[in-house]
């Protein structure tokens, strides 16, 4: 795990970016990014996407199904924040935020 310690933390809100991943331009927004820092230096990122979609709590299922719909999305937005950030794609983190059943899930 990379959060181990006390690293400094930035966040930062609705950070737009570009950047070329293969043969393709990636542009977007990413709601939430934190960065943590150890000495200065950018150690990991955590990119946070907002969602609305209407999932209970108690549907673990639909859930699920969410989360590997958006997987793509998040994993475009993992390569990129790390190509932007001059880091591995190892050292960045995705979870999507659930707003209407207030969950947050990893996106691996």
């Amino acid at each position: 795990a990379f959060y181990t310690g006390q690293p400094e933390l930035e966040v930062v809100r609705e950070r737009r970016f570009a950047a070329r991943l293969d043969d393709r331009l990636v542009t977007g927004s990413i709601d939430r990014l934190v960065i943590a820092r150890r000495g200065g230096q950018i150690v990991a990122a955590d990119v946070l996407d907002s969602k609305t979609d209407d999932v209970a709590a108690n549907d673990p299922a639909l859930l699920a199904q969410k989360v590997k719909f958006y997987q793509p999305q998040l994993n475009g937005y993992r390569q990129a924040i790390a190509q932007v950030l001059r880091i591995t794609s190892a050292q960045v983190w995705a979870h999507l935020v659930f707003l209407k059943p207030g969950r947050v899930e990893r996106v691996e």
